[in-house]
């Protein structure tokens, strides 16, 4: 499986003859890749707001992000490209993409709304009164970062870090760089002998003990849920150490040269022992601020909901956000498999929709149980609190990432292992841990996860 990215050889602004009854006439017209429309669709967001708002030129540029962006949906790579991981990565990228334009953009008034602490938000400043060049770095830095490192809706999750100096905290990096990339080899070694047993115990047809324990289906399940969930990690992870060594290392720019602007992507494990909490307080971020902006915009634009006067307009707007949270996340992950599914014509979500909504009614179902048990969802739990609370998250976990994401990624890959969907799934997550260390930036959500 080819995990490189595509890159034809295409001229940017080639001209084009269109002929209509009674007049021929000559036009610009851009034949580009999908990544290419991306990339400017990207682009396109801080050279618009690089203009005042009331301006001729921006209110004519307002729909260009999204005809770029729509444009990119609709270029995929050729049916018989061998890049499908490639192209899945691309997918995922470009509706996180989508998602993050429509935050930016057009759900919110971007100069008001998106400000740097201590640099947009001074009196008598703000990038209102910006010059175009001065505002087009403000805009470009607003539409890369993912948690708002610095910004005044920096999301409240952050994971808390020590106070390093520059050279304990590069230290710190490199040590995560390493773990991560020896944890990547070993899912990959782990994947490529699960395998190789699977087929010497079909051929031999007598399975020692050995090959009964590894690749019994309670084993495989918790193989491909850990494996998965280290390959997701590593995606994010390898990519953002290698930045912050970079950044830090090096002092490329006075902003993104600290080490208090690099806290980790992921919180931890030991956060994680409810449903909910593993949501916030331990898996990464990234998304959170995109996600929730779906709910936020209802919210806001909801009278009833906007200042809730009764129990059941609060309920009702919690549940609300948590519910368009998810689905935005759905879409965002569903990203990818829609993506590659336009080359056979075959629709398909990867399962996303169906895992991230029954997670978020997990969630509603949560809190429904810890109300009526008068059970308070932090502080000092007791031990037998955390120890069920671990039991139930990750044994469902186990059993839902291979079955609603793993393997029905599988088979949008075109992944079959003699027929066992199991194994199908071993080799996925090996392939995907493969293609994070030939490309540690291919899942990059965001060039910053800051």
């Amino acid at each position: 499986m080819d995990y490189s990215i595509d890159t034809p050889n295409i001229s940017l602004f080639p001209i084009e003859a269109v002929a209509s009854p009674g007049k021929v006439f000559l036009f610009t017209i851009p034949k580009w890749s999908g990544r290419q429309y991306s990339m400017m669709a990207m682009l396109s967001v801080p050279f618009i707001l690089s203009f005042h708002p009331k301006s001729t030129t921006r209110r004519a540029l307002y729909f260009l992000p999204l005809i770029l962006i729509i444009n990119a949906y609709r270029t995929p790579n050729g049916t018989n490209s061998k890049s499908f991981s490639g192209d899945y990565q691309f997918g995922l990228l470009l509706a996180s993409w989508t998602m993050r334009i429509l935050d930016r953009f057009y759900l919110n008034d971007p100069e008001a709304t998106f400000l740097r602490k201590e640099i947009d938000d001074k009196p008598g400043r703000g990038p209102i009164t910006y010059n175009p060049i001065k505002k087009f770095i403000w805009g470009l830095e607003l539409i890369v970062v993912t948690r708002g490192i610095g910004w005044n809706w920096q999301i409240s999750q952050i994971p808390p870090q020590r106070n390093l100096k520059r050279g304990p905290f590069l230290s710190m990096k490199l040590r995560k760089a390493c773990f991560t990339y020896l944890g990547l080899c070993f899912v990959i070694s782990s994947s490529q002998y699960l395998l190789a047993l699977a087929r010497f115990e079909e051929a031999r047809q007598t399975p020692t003990w050995a090959s009964q324990v590894l690749l019994h289906p309670i084993f495989l399940y918790c193989f491909i849920y850990t494996s998965w969930a280290f390959v997701v990690y590593g995606s994010l992870s390898l990519g953002e150490n290698l930045l912050a060594i970079a950044f830090v290392g090096l002092r490329i720019t006075k902003r993104w040269s600290e080490p208090s602007a690099w806290p980790s992507l992921f919180g931890s494990i030991r956060e994680g022992y409810g449903f909910r909490r593993s949501w916030s307080s331990w898996w990464h971020q990234n998304c959170r601020r995109t996600s929730g902006t779906l709910g936020h915009f209802l919210v806001r634009n909801i009278p009833y909901l906007r200042n809730p006067q009764t129990k059941a307009a609060v309920l009702t707007r919690r549940y609300l956000q948590v519910i368009c949270t998810f689905l935005v996340s759905a879409v965002i992950h569903a990203g990818g498999s829609i993506y590659i599914s336009q080359k056979d014509g075959v629709f398909s979500d990867g399962g996303s929709f169906k895992a991230f909504l029954i997670q978020a009614a997990i969630i509603v179902a949560e809190d429904v149980v810890l109300w009526l048990l008068g059970i308070a969802d932090g502080g000092n739990p007791s031990t037998s609190r955390r120890l069920i609370g671990y039991i139930l998250v990750h044994s469902y976990a186990a059993y839902a990432i291979p079955t609603l994401k793993v393997m029905p990624l599988a088979r949008d890959h075109g992944i079959e292992v003699g027929g066992h969907p199991l194994m199908a799934g071993v080799k996925m997550a090996g392939m995907g841990a493969r293609g994070i260390l030939r490309n540690p930036y291919a899942a990059l959500i965001g060039p910053f996860n800051a």
